[in-house]
């Protein structure tokens, strides 16, 4: 019951951090990394975004889906340094990583060619959606 509740108390954390950072960049983060050994300065950082059609496309990122109109996602670790978070809060409470994934379009404004900003005035339907938390098992641990 203890690593159930600190698995919920760490998505919760992960949770309030992704809302900071859309709220200050105006954009969801790309994933971090899977491939990268933890003694890497990247470990932990949201690959680098880019501003086309593929915002997370980078290695140690799974690319799901066609890139257009914004439907393809990505799937990496949740970017804990970008998102200023403890490594720990990264992790679950049977301290395995956190899975992330993110819609293009909540990172790329595919109508104006560009990385979403706070400026972007289609950022709200672009990032509005939900934070769904599922175990290795698929069973959902979403806090209520």
């Amino acid at each position: 019951q203890s690593q159930v509740s600190k698995s919920k108390a760490n998505i919760e954390q992960v949770k309030l951090a992704l809302q900071r950072y859309v709220a200050s960049t105006g954009r969801m983060p790309c994933p971090a990394a899977v491939n990268l050994p933890q003694t890497s300065p990247n470990f932990g950082r949201e690959q680098t975004p880019a501003a086309n059609v593929n915002p997370c496309n980078g290695a140690g990122v799974t690319q799901i889906g066609a890139a257009t109109a914004g439907t393809r996602v990505y799937r990496g670790l949740v970017p804990w340094v970008t998102l200023g978070l403890a490594e720990d809060h990264a992790m679950d409470g049977f301290d395995q990583y956190l899975s992330y994934y993110v819609s293009g379009a909540g990172v790329y404004s595919y109508g104006a060619g560009t990385l979403l900003s706070t400026a972007n005035p289609n950022l709200t339907a672009a990032i509005n959606g939900a934070i769904i938390v599922n175990n290795g098992a698929g069973v959902n641990l979403t806090p209520a």
